[in-house]
């Protein structure tokens, strides 16, 4: 007779993409400060701007897959949202509803609460830029936060979008954790309950490691995204 042991597994994907925006948001702070190795076809400068892009452009779109992810756990687990609760806004992307459904399973108040779901839906429509991208001659050049003139899409994934993604998906990480510390979280939440303390202390290391700018919730909700 032979004896099998069987072993259950779960990767947490709201984790995992948390942590691959703030790794890619370290790689834009060092292009931004100029560590960047030009390839042959391009000058230095250029080089550090198009490899702040590229990385914020992904840190940016994982800190939504973050929340996507996120949610999901709790529409498995059995959560409902009550759309009699809000009000849809005209031009509403997924993060609108994301942001609806961590309010009701975690029972979010306060000011946080009442703009999380602008700021997520900023967030999700810059996302679906960066996929579903529009290609348009524009005159002129635009000042890049480096000081820099530049082409106007090279203006838009910037290393202070990156940062103020993951400021804001930290900051809703840690709201989470306030509301299970007070036994405030619908039963769907269980099985993250469990795991935010130790998220979130995962998630400062990486940004602690990556040099990641340091900021509280006004920077986070007073900077924007970008805009092309």
């Amino acid at each position: 007779m032979v004896e099998t042991l069987s072993v259950s597994t779960k990767v947490h994907l709201w984790w995992t993409w948390l942590s691959i925006a703030a790794r890619h948001a370290g790689v834009a702070r060092r292009a931004r400060s100029g560590a960047v190795t030009p390839c042959s076809f391009e000058a230095a400068e250029s080089a550090g701007l198009s490899a702040e892009f590229e990385s914020s452009l992904v840190a940016t779109a994982a800190v939504t897959f973050a929340m996507e992810a996120l949610v999901i756990e709790f529409k498995t687990g059995g959560h409902v949202l009550d759309k009699s609760l809000f009000t849809e806004p005209t031009k509403a992307t997924r993060g609108f509803y994301v942001a609806q459904r961590l309010i009701q399973v975690f029972g979010l108040t306060g000011n946080f609460a009442d703009r999380l779901p602008e700021r997520l839906n900023s967030l999700f429509a810059l996302r679906n830029r960066s996929v579903h991208f529009e290609s348009k001659i524009r005159v002129g050049t635009r000042r890049h936060p480096s000081g820099t003139k530049t082409a106007a899409e090279l203006t838009v994934f910037t290393l202070e979008a990156a940062e103020s993604s993951i400021g804001l998906g930290r900051a809703v990480l840690l709201h989470c954790q306030e509301a299970v510390d007070l036994g405030r979280h619908h039963p769907s939440a269980t099985s993250v309950a469990r795991e935010l303390t130790g998220a979130i202390t995962m998630l400062d290391e990486v940004i602690a490691a990556e040099s990641i700018a340091d900021w509280d919730e006004t920077y986070v909700f007073a900077n924007g995204f970008g805009d092309a």
